[in-house]
């Protein structure tokens, strides 16, 4: 288990960026992302996610800045980014919507962010396999970028684990949705693995991986009430509870989301802190 701070600072923190945050009136009712926030892992094979890292799969934008690089694992994007390869197919466009709201809530937060779009969910929603995750994180890690965004689930293994602690070495924040409690999440390894048997009374809470690693921030989501919102995991595991609601959409995916444009923001204005100092700030 992970080591955690107090969560009333977690509270103060989450209640202080409420405050500075528009109200929800009552026609922008929050709903649960739960098609696009059901993401897991499905089969495919190394050789053809190696094949896609050639030069036709790396796209440009014409967004340029210097901010701060943050690496997206998400759907893609169909919004400026400064650069992205997709590890799916032959485009970074965004067939499924997730991750394009996902970079939009980043740059909304901190609109000198540089995103670095790295497309391993398909259109279905699902992460295509570990092996994307992971090539993923290397593409990240050669583009140097400060900060990680990855609102999405994984399978945990050894491999993903070394990939995720490269990245935490490099001095790279990593920001993960800790899960939603829906239908889905009960089913969630037996999706992955048809030879695991899950109890969902014990699995409702649990939060998922990568979030779950402990090199990694994990997400629950609030409401627009400052409450954890009723779909949020919610455990000793998680360590920061933050805004969890965009329009009329509410998960952990956008709570971790608006923690990364959070921490990429504090960056921008903090540029001498290293990364420890960096996660007090957010996390005190």
């Amino acid at each position: 288990m992970k080591t955690r701070r107090q969560k009333i600072g977690m509270t103060v923190l989450a209640g202080l960026f409420l405050l500075l945050t528009p109200k929800l009136y009552a026609s922008e009712a929050v709903n649960p992302v739960r098609d696009n926030d059901r993401l897991a892992n499905k089969n495919g094979n190394i050789t053809a996610l190696s094949d896609s890292m050639d030069s036709n799969n790396l796209q440009e934008s014409p967004a340029i800045s210097n901010g701060v690089k943050v690496a997206i694992l998400d759907s893609g994007s169909n919004g400026a980014y400064q650069e992205g390869i997709s590890l799916v197919d032959n485009t970074i466009k965004d067939n499924n919507g997730h991750g394009t709201l996902i970079a939009s809530i980043i740059k909304e937060t901190c609109p000198n962010a540089e995103l670095y779009i790295v497309k391993v969910i398909g259109q279905d929603g699902l992460v295509i396999n570990e092996d994307a995750v992971i090539l993923g994180l290397e593409w990240a890690i050669s583009k140097d970028v400060k900060v990680i965004n990855m609102s999405l689930r994984v399978k945990p293994s050894q491999k993903l684990h070394e990939a995720i602690k490269k990245a935490y070495d490099k001095g790279i924040i990593l920001v993960a949705a800790a899960g939603n409690n829906d239908k889905f999440s009960a089913s969630y390894y037996s999706v992955l693995d048809a030879k695991t048997s899950v109890d969902s009374s014990l699995s409702s809470k649990e939060v998922s991986y990568p979030a779950k690693y402990p090199e990694v921030i994990a997400v629950g989501a609030l409401d627009q009430y400052g409450k954890v919102y009723n779909e949020s995991a919610q455990s000793a595991d998680i360590d920061l509870y933050f805004r969890g609601y965009h329009d009329n959409k509410a998960g952990t995916s956008i709570a971790s989301a608006y923690v990364t444009g959070t921490v990429a923001k504090v960056i921008s204005e903090n540029s001498k802190a290293n990364p420890d100092e960096i996660k007090k700030i957010i996390l005190k």
